[in-house]
């Protein structure tokens, strides 16, 4: 009986210690974050994931979003992310017809990200930007603009140079993800890994999230290499959105209500 109560205590305990262990990332940004849902898990092991990624949002409205609004996203009021995921700047570049400057493109990226770190979400150990990948083909509601690798390439320039000041504690891990996907500034991206020209499948998630820079970055601790090209899992969880139930309430949620019930429609339809 007490050999079988040792156990049960150890067993017990070791649950406790690899639940605290986890680590909580939480995901922000536009539909590079949304639309993944909780794949990430596939790639980051012992992770409990918070998915605030709302489709068509730009960096300039991330820069103006208060911790209050995402309030639905922590388990407490005191809980602390370990990393979180910052995706902003590919809408403002299509809404502008890929007109905006690199130099433009950045400040609008810096200004969000400094905002998530010290009003969204702060006290996280790490922040990490990947970037996206070059499209697979041009982006026709964008206009004529942004029918060229050579248009999306601003993005990844504008990457390369992100300067964010931290607070003690705190990293921000810049990690440009532009040509994982088979593309280059002069060439877009293989289709195989996306699910349209410029939403990500599993397989490109895949390649962005098994990269070492980011393995590290997020704490990810994946102990065998995937292949990307033969990973079949799908991309799941998208009706765990911590803001999908949220009823409106304030300026940011009012906007992009709207966004979220879109972006879900439609990533539900072409993973169906």
């Amino acid at each position: 009986m007490r050999s079988l109560a040792f156990s049960t205590l150890f067993l017990l305990q070791w649950i406790t210690l690899s639940t605290a262990a986890a680590n909580n990332v939480l995901l922000v940004g536009d539909s590079f974050s949304s639309f993944m849902g909780q794949t990430i898990k596939s790639f980051c092991s012992n992770v409990n994931v918070y998915n605030a990624g709302i489709g068509g949002t730009t960096a300039t409205q991330w820069a103006s979003v208060t911790s209050d609004e995402l309030e639905a996203c922590k388990d407490d009021p005191d809980m602390i992310y370990s990393s979180v995921l910052i995706s902003v700047g590919g809408n403002d570049l299509l809404e502008s017809g890929c007109s905006l400057s690199t130099t433009e493109l950045r400040q609008v990226m810096e200004d969000a990200v400094l905002n998530v770190v010290t009003n969204v979400a702060p006290g996280a150990t790490n922040y990490v930007m990947t970037g996206y990948c070059m499209p697979a083909a041009p982006e026709e509601e964008a206009g004529e603009g942004c029918n060229s690798p050579q248009a999306f390439a601003k993005l990844s320039e504008a990457f390369k140079d992100i300067n964010v000041s931290m607070p003690s504690g705190s990293t921000l891990t810049v990690v440009d993800s532009f040509e994982v996907c088979g593309g280059s500034s002069t060439a877009f991206s293989d289709e195989k890994y996306f699910q349209d020209p410029i939403h990500l499948n599993a397989k490109g998630y895949c390649k962005v999230f098994t990269q070492d820079a980011v393995q590290t970055a997020m704490s990810c601790g994946t102990s065998t290499a995937i292949d990307c090209d033969s990973f079949e899992t799908e991309i799941y969880g998208l009706d765990k959105n911590c803001l999908d139930d949220i009823p409106n309430s304030g300026n940011f949620l009012q906007v992009t209500s709207g966004l979220v019930l879109a972006s879900f429609v439609l990533m539900l339809a072409q993973t169906l």
